[in-house]
């Protein structure tokens, strides 16, 4: 038995990590490809690049807030700290998307064209991160902020008729005796 489990943990650990080898190979010739877009931008189009992603980022932050207060006022201790470690994690992220602004800007300052389009890459993966982030925020409240307000619920069924029982009458209950098979015989 343990022989068969380790047998199955090894074939999935081994099918785990040709998996990972083969995503980590796809995602090599992405960013080579990725690399490529960036390095035909002028540096004045990589900067507004870097900026329009930023600005995306910065747009989030005011809805996580909304979701932090909606989970203080909820006063649900779950959802407040799985909004406030998606904040602290949000926080962390944009301070990189900032740094990253930072870099760019002294790559063009120094024409080191490799560093931007760099730069321009990972804004890109920062962004998808902060997407990832703030999604992870709105699962931590789910969908009630969806469906504020009243809600209007009809059901429909079978009718259940129920006979009046007067707990003064005795009532007769039929009993049949068990079957030869069983032992109460």
């Amino acid at each position: 038995m343990t022989k068969t489990i380790r047998n199955i943990t090894t074939a999935t650990l081994i099918a785990f990590c040709l998996s990972a080898l083969t995503t980590q190979a796809e995602e090599a010739n992405d960013g080579e490809q990725a690399d490529e877009q960036y390095l035909k931008m002028s540096p004045e189009e990589r900067q507004a690049y870097v900026e329009k992603k930023l600005k995306e980022i910065d747009g989030m932050m005011p809805r996580i807030l909304e979701l932090k207060a909606s989970a203080t006022k909820s006063r649900d201790l779950i959802k407040q700290n799985c909004v406030n470690d998606n904040l602290i994690s949000f926080k962390k992220i944009l301070s990189l998307a900032e740094k990253t602004r930072n870099d760019l800007l002294e790559d063009i300052s120094a024409g080191d064209t490799q560093e931007q389009s760099h730069a321009a890459a990972k804004i890109d993966m920062i962004l998808a991160r902060a997407l990832q982030t703030s999604a992870d925020a709105e699962a931590c409240i789910g969908d009630e902020l969806m469906f504020v307000g009243d809600g209007d619920v009809t059901v429909e069924g079978p009718s259940i008729v129920v006979e009046p029982i007067d707990p003064l009458v005795p009532t007769v209950v039929p009993f049949t005796r068990p079957g030869y098979a069983s032992p109460f015989f």
